[in-house]
């Protein structure tokens, strides 16, 4: 999970509203390879994605249409927070977030919550220029 969230890639994909699912399904691919079990991504397995709620990737494939990533994209909007958003609290202290559920097929008693952050211009800049 730790790996998924914190890859620069879907760090970028999330604060640019990219419903990149191929970001995804290809880090949770290179995840499951790296531990043995690469045919958790063929078809007919039992690997569900979702992003925000909708089903991504399912039984082997993608499951993408037009209409769909335009709502992906509208829920990575919404979960947006910062000062170049209008209306949006000037604070960090919220409930958005941008959901992305990964089921292997495993047992449903094994359940883990990570959280990440997403990687802007802003925060790259910050930090590139700032000195201890």
């Amino acid at each position: 999970g730790r790996a998924l969230v914190n890859g620069p890639l879907l760090k970028c994909a999330v604060a640019g509203d990219d419903p990149n699912v191929g970001r995804i399904v290809g880090k949770v691919g290179q995840l499951l390879g790296a531990r043995g079990d690469p045919d958790l991504l063929d078809e007919g397995s039992p690997c569900v994605v979702k992003l925000g709620g909708e089903t991504i990737f399912e039984g082997g494939f993608f499951r993408l249409d037009a209409a769909k990533e335009e709502r992906l994209s509208n829920h990575m909007k919404a979960a947006r927070l910062g000062t170049d958003v209008e209306g949006a609290p000037a604070c960090p202290v919220h409930d958005r977030c941008v959901e992305i559920d990964i089921d292997l097929g495993g047992s449903r008693d094994v359940v883990s919550v990570v959280l990440g952050s997403d990687l802007t211009h802003g925060y790259v800049s910050e930090n590139a220029d700032y000195r201890s």
